[in-house]
């Protein structure tokens, strides 16, 4: 859905880095995977070779559409694409998990979780990841207008910072609209 993202700036930044990358495709086979998540992960793309220009215009397209996958658990989001870098990726491959977020880590009250575990756990994650040398870059998407995005502010960008950064070539961007995304 919506959520903290009314302009869907994901989707944006999705068909923008979908451009970007195929545009580099002369110099390396780069290839790109599309997940959806809230607090499930579902692939919408598997690891897709972005040199051919209609392969990039049907990750454009698939990634038109996100449909609401209610809460926002960004752990269980990580998992996944390392997943499908682990069953899909080329062996001695450069790795890269660009995760777009709009929120801070929700889930329903039927879930018992303690934050400071899931940050651990978070931390944990990136450790890992560092050690398989995938980097992890967090894009922010950020609605000061928004109590959701106040508390991402105030609680989970350093960790996600610390995490982006613990990883080669990691970083944390923000961006607040489209044109944010250029850079």
């Amino acid at each position: 859905g919506v959520g903290s993202d009314p302009d869907l700036l994901r989707v944006q930044a999705a068909q923008l880095f979908i451009s970007y990358l195929g545009a580099d495709s002369g110099v390396a086979g780069y290839r790109l995977g599309l997940l959806h998540f809230g607090g499930s992960v579902q692939q919408v793309a598997p690891l897709t070779d972005v040199g051919d220009p209609a392969m990039r215009r049907q990750l454009a397209q698939a990634a038109e559409n996100p449909q609401p996958i209610p809460w926002t658990d960004q752990l269980v989001a990580l998992n996944g694409a390392r997943s499908l870098l682990a069953d899909q990726g080329r062996p001695g491959s450069h790795r890269v998990i660009l995760l777009l977020t709009d929120g801070e880590p929700a889930w329903p009250d039927t879930i018992t979780r303690k934050v400071g575990d899931y940050r651990q756990a978070l931390t944990r994650l990136a450790e890992e990841l560092a050690q398989e040398k995938t980097t992890l870059v967090f894009v922010h998407l950020d609605n000061p207008n928004t109590s959701c995005s106040r508390r991402v502010n105030a609680h989970w960008l350093e960790l996600w910072q610390q995490m982006a950064e613990s990883t080669p070539g990691g970083a944390l961007y923000t961006a607040r609209r489209a044109d944010d995304l250029l850079p």
